[in-house]
Formats: structure tokens, sequence, C-alpha cells
């Protein structure tokens, strides 16, 4: 028996091992994805897909899922890092989202593509693993084919038999470019619907109620470190609240607030433009930052997990001569994560703003 095991072992991490040139077939991870490639430019690859195979086996069974559950799916490419999915079957209503891609160059011709892999940013899961569907979350990285305009990729699950190691199950996923479109209107075509915009990847999860928060200064810091300017946060016990009502659609929001001097009144502003901007910071990381107060509150956007649901601002002292700062004090917003009307949103932040002035 011990013979066996060894057996099945040693050829299961040889098939692990295998890189198959045919159709350069690619096996990226020890028994993991595969795909096809033939290698593309940027120009080749963007565009609108369908999905055309969904095929799952299971224990020797092959199942269509296309045909099974009427799935409809569709993949939209853009240049920029950024695109659209949307699905629909018998058991789940149509939805489409914004999602980010990564694009893999291929390993000799640097100036092709050979592989992307795309993200809606609402897990921490790989969704595609047992008998998840595509496009619900954090997607395998695909294989890009030029000559059949398709992206692709395979999920074996190798089980070892008396035959020898074969796949007992496995996923196979293609997806046939059928238009050049980066937009949704070959999506909206196919499927007989007008889709409204949608906000950036970036800001979609920042849509609706943003609480502000002013952070106590450490004047301590400030003064040791010869910076007094530092030392007095402008906005500290400025407010009683100060929410803001964000639309990421349209990068506009309605703000509300009261200040805390004894005759401030409620305010509330309409539709004001809230300038948003993506970029890449200088060690590599997504950064989306909104701007409230002429300052930037900033945070990090995850490619498998998309943007936190808050932003910060952060003033810090001078870098010594080592390098190293240390926090004056820090705003931020968070984003409510209730559905409440506005009435309540500012009466449970008056109630917060009343206890603490009773603890004090």
């Amino acid at each position: 028996m011990k013979n066996k095991t060894k057996f099945f072992n040693s050829l299961l991490t040889t098939i692990c091992a295998v890189v198959v040139t045919l159709t350069s077939v690619l096996l990226l991870s020890a028994c993991g994805t595969m795909y096809h490639s033939k290698a593309g430019t940027m120009e080749d690859m963007v565009g609108t897909y369908k999905l055309t195979t969904y095929t799952q086996k299971d224990d020797g069974t092959e199942v269509n899922r296309i045909s099974q559950w009427h799935v409809k799916a569709y993949l939209v490419v853009g240049a920029d890092g950024h695109g659209y999915y949307a699905y629909q079957d018998d058991n789940t209503p149509f939805w489409y989202d914004t999602v980010l891609i990564n694009y893999n160059h291929d390993d000799t011709e640097t100036e092709l593509y050979k592989s992307i892999q795309f993200s809606r940013g609402v897990t921490n899961e790989q969704h595609y693993i047992d008998h998840q569907k595509p496009g619900n979350g954090y997607e395998a990285v695909m294989g890009f084919n030029k000559n059949n305009k398709t992206f692709n990729y395979f999920i074996p699950d190798y089980k070892p038999t008396m035959r020898g190691v074969v796949p007992s199950y496995y996923t196979d996923v293609v997806y046939t470019k059928i238009s050049n479109k980066t937009d949704l209107t070959t999506v909206e075509s196919e499927t007989d619907r007008t889709l409204p915009a949608l906000p950036k990847f970036e800001t979609k999860t920042l849509d609706g109620f943003l609480i502000f928060t002013a952070g106590m200064p450490n004047s301590e810091v400030a003064e040791s470190a010869g910076e007094p300017e530092k030392a007095n946060n402008p906005l500290y016990d400025k407010y009683k609240y100060y929410i803001v009502d964000f639309d990421a659609v349209t990068e506009t929001a309605d703000i509300y607030y009261q200040l805390t001097t004894d005759d401030a009144k409620p305010q509330h502003q309409s539709n004001v433009p809230i300038p948003v901007n993506v970029y890449i910071d200088s060690d590599g990381s997504r950064k989306v930052t909104l701007k409230f107060f002429d300052q930037d509150y900033s945070t990090t956007v995850s490619f498998v997990n998309g943007t936190p649901w808050y932003l910060n601002y952060t003033v810090w002292t001078n870098p010594d001569a080592q390098g190293s700062r240390t926090e004056v004090y820090g705003n931020s917003f968070g984003k409510l994560s209730t559905e409440s009307s506005i009435e309540d949103v500012i009466a449970a932040q008056l109630e917060n703003y009343n206890q603490s002035q009773n603890q004090n």
C-alpha cells in the first residue's frame, strides 16, 4: 500500500509540474488553473466578451451549465485596468458591476499580453473554487488567445485511482469576443436593457453616507518635533456632526452639518462636487482620494477586496534623519453600514455628540 501511495503522489507531483506546450497550455500553479494562450496586443484584447463555454464535470458526469441554468454572462475589457461584468441565470436575477483588471505580459514578447485576471472587489475568496459561478468575485487567471478571440481557464481537481491520477472534477470556462466596445452598449443590446451608469471600481463602496470624525491633536508630539504649527487641528470639535451623502456615479454629494457654536443652525448643501483622484502610489499600491476641507482623504484599494469603507487624512511630523515620522493627528470619513434616512443619521450623530459632551 505504501508503494502505491508513493506512486500516486509521485505521479500527481509530475502532473502538477508539467508545462504543456501544445497551443500554449500553461499550468499556473500546482494542480491549479490552466489556460490556453496566444498573446496579442492591447488592441487585440479589449472589447466585449460573451460566456460561450461553462462546463463542469463531477465524478464522470459532464454538465453544460449554460444550457442547464440558461446562463448569460458578459465581460467587458477596457485598456485602462477597468471593465464590466454582467450575469444572469434561472436562479440569479440580472446584475452588472464594475471590475478591476490586471494584465499579464507575455514571458518573451513583453509588448504582448498573454492573460488577464479581473475582480469585482467584493470578496477575499477565490470564488471559482468548488461549484461557484463565474464572475462572482475574484476570477481565475484567464488566458488570451488572439487567434480565437477568447479568454479561457480550466480548473482540474486530480484524484488518484488504480488507473493513475485523473481529473475527477473540473470547470472549463471560455469567453468569446462579440464586439470591440469597451462600454456597456453591447451588453445592453444583447440583454435588451438600458443600463444606468456605474461608479468607478474604486469608489463604489463609498456610495452613501460618510460620517466625519476629527482627531484630537497630540500637541506634545508637534512641540517636541519643533513643529508647533501642527499642534492645532482646526476641525477638532468644530462640528456637532458632518455628514456627506456621496453619490459615487456623479461624484457629487449632499452635505449636512452643524457647528458646535451655541447659535449654529443645521446646514445643508446640495450637489457639491467632490474631487476624486485614483492613482498608483510610489510603492505600487492603488489609491483613491476624495477631497474635503481642501484635504485629500485617502485609502488603499485592494484588487481582491476593493475599497475599504473609510478614508483618512493624517498630519505627521517631518521625517527625522532616519526617515521616521510620528502622527500628530488624523481625521477620517467612515461609511455608514446601515441604510437609514438622513433624519435618523443626524439624530444619531447628535446623540453621540451630546453623550461625548456629558462625559467631558
